[in-house]
């Protein structure tokens, strides 16, 4: 087995996943936030976050620049602002199990 054809069912099995996501996130999510996520984390040329980041080659330096910091805010607006919405119903019940003395 080559390295290459190796890579190649990689990213085919990666490709093929997206797709299954991609057609059970799309109605929740909207076309164009997936592409842009898909844009960010897998394809290429661009970033290829989840690449970098699943085999190691994202440097120290890496984690400061404008393509990840552009991710996390982007990660942070699909899940975490939603959130503050439903903080009371979905958050505020979680953090007080974690209070001591609880």
């Amino acid at each position: 087995m080559d390295l290459q054809g190796s890579t190649k069912r990689e990213s085919e099995r990666v490709f093929q996943c997206w797709l299954v996501l991609d057609l059970a996130l799309l109605e929740e999510m909207g076309e164009p936030l997936l592409d842009e996520l898909n844009r960010i984390f897998n394809l290429q040329p661009g970033p290829t976050l989840r690449h970098d980041v699943a085999h190691g080659p994202l440097s120290e330096g890496q984690c400061c620049s404008a393509d990840v910091i552009y991710a996390c805010w982007l990660l942070y607006r699909v899940c975490c602002l939603p959130l503050l919405t439903r903080w009371d119903e979905f958050v505020r019940p979680g953090l007080a199990i974690e209070e001591p003395g609880r």
